[in-house]
């Protein structure tokens, strides 16, 4: 009697404290749940509170995609993260803004590139088409997704720069159906990776950046359109004091042509002619990452430092060095200068150059049309430390009858109605017909020949062209 007792008594107890159990399992749920409720409520009000901040202060909208990152990157405890901006007129997503080293995942990154030329690739970012790539087609299907490291096609992973793609998360910013970029997050930083929740939490707070997005645009586009055209012609009038007239340069033993086409009021390629003594010249052309008065500023920065450089006697790469170590520090964010700073020495019969991230030249000698190729990345990138590894002097002959050509982006990446870029194979056909007559003839076919290939008369960028061709004096 007393053994069925305690059985019964026994049963009762585990009953009991099975009861307890599943009851305090569920208590830890829910507050589980409520805690996680909670965390979800602060990193949305959080968010909306910065970025709301940055519309009644006027930010850029540079600004707030960075607000837009780091509050997407810390909400699902991400290693970096990167927005990718839709352009809808050539249906392209443009990384815009990162926050720490994000990887680069459809460019190659070649071994034998040192350290420092693979960060300048690295922070130039990558852009994709729509249903290119895994940002193309999350951009496609509107769907978000992490990807594992196994269904990676492209492994972004370098010893130089310890970077390795373990789990990719993706996520389209929309507001109602227009998209408006695409948020990447790398290698969650927490044990087990991106989870479910974080997954939820992304959403919530790409549908609450959609909204700030959209109504920050049509604020930003009612106020640039009414300061834009003081914004021009203030630019304007700071860039005509700086670039000189292509008609005063005469250069004894050079016949010399620079074509400038500015695609705004104001742009951001640079020029200039610096003689430095009775048979040295410099020519240098270069390239400003932005537009408006910012740009102009940095142009105009630009060319009082390189004339100060310049005449101090050194030799290009030292001269573009010089140039790097005093733009590092004081360019504005996101903003940089590709250059070719060369010299024409008519008493030697010789170019020396260097290039710093700019289109290649090209050299017409002896019938034949070659590249001058040198290593260099762009001003403002890396501090002088990085800079100087990559920099390099060239020489090449340029004898009577040689023939040079510098140009910007602005001319081999015009477009035309097929998407197809005008490309430097154009350009150098353009420029092997045409080799035997002037540099001002020259210059107007390769122009002509953009425009006839483009169907325009006008050009999205900035175009600048520079001829020279030796003769005896």
């Amino acid at each position: 009697m007393i053994l069925y007792f305690l059985l019964g008594f026994s049963l009762g107890c585990c009953f009991l404290l099975a009861l307890y159990l599943t009851a305090r399992s569920e208590h830890f749920r829910q507050i589980n749940q409520t805690e996680s409720v909670a965390k979800e409520k602060t990193v949305l009000l959080d968010l909306l509170h910065s970025l709301f901040d940055c519309i009644a202060r006027g930010l850029p909208e540079e600004q707030i995609y960075q607000r837009v990152v780091s509050g997407c990157r810390l909400a699902t405890h991400g290693l970096s993260a990167c927005f990718f901006k839709y352009k809808e007129d050539t249906q392209e997503l443009i990384a815009t803004t990162r926050e720490g080293l994000f990887p680069l995942l459809k460019t190659y990154l070649s071994p034998t590139l040192s350290k420092a030329e693979m960060l300048s690739v690295v922070k130039q970012g990558e852009r994709f088409f729509v249903g290119e790539s895994y940002v193309g087609k999350c951009a496609q299907d509107l769907r978000p997704r992490i990807l594992e490291a196994d269904e990676l096609e492209v492994m972004v992973a370098n010893p130089k720069l310890k970077m390795h793609v373990k789990q990719l998360f993706l996520c389209p910013i929309l507001f109602q159906k227009e998209l408006l970029g695409v948020i990447a997050i790398v290698n969650c930083i927490q044990p087990g990776g991106f989870s479910e929740e974080s997954c939820n939490l992304l959403k919530s707070v790409c549908e609450q950046a959609g909204i700030v997005l959209h109504n920050a645009r049509q604020l930003q586009l009612l106020f640039e359109q009414s300061k834009i055209e003081l914004d021009l012609t203030l630019a304007n009038q700071i860039q005509s004091q700086f670039l000189i007239d292509p008609k005063s340069i005469h250069i004894p033993g050079i016949d010399l042509c620079i074509t400038y086409q500015a695609a705004r009021k104001i742009g951001g390629d640079l020029y200039d002619v610096i003689e430095l003594d009775d048979h040295r010249t410099a020519v240098v052309i270069g390239d400003v990452a932005g537009k408006g008065i910012p740009a102009a500023l940095v142009m105009s920065k630009c060319l009082a430092h390189l004339k100060h450089f310049a005449v101090l006697g050194k030799s290009p790469s030292e001269v573009l060095k010089s140039l790097n170590e005093a733009l590092y520090d004081n360019l504005p964010e996101h903003m940089f200068v590709t250059m070719i700073y060369m010299i024409v020495d008519t008493q030697n019969n010789t170019l020396e150059l260097a290039r710093a991230g700019h289109e290649y030249p090209y050299l017409f000698h002896n019938h034949q049309t070659t590249r001058l190729e040198s290593q260099g990345m762009a001003l403002g990138l890396m501090p002088n430390e990085f800079f100087h590894l990559s920099i390099e002097n060239v020489t090449a002959p340029f004898a009577p009858g040689d023939l040079c050509l510098l140009f910007t982006d602005g001319l081999t990446e015009i477009r035309n109605t097929k998407d197809l870029e005008f490309a430097s194979e154009r350009l150098l056909k353009s420029f092997s017909l045409h080799s035997e007559e002037s540099t001002h003839e020259i210059n107007q076919h390769i122009v002509q020949d953009a425009q006839n290939f483009s169907q325009k008369s006008e050009f999205n960028d900035d175009l600048t062209l520079i001829s020279l061709r030796r003769y005896e004096q």
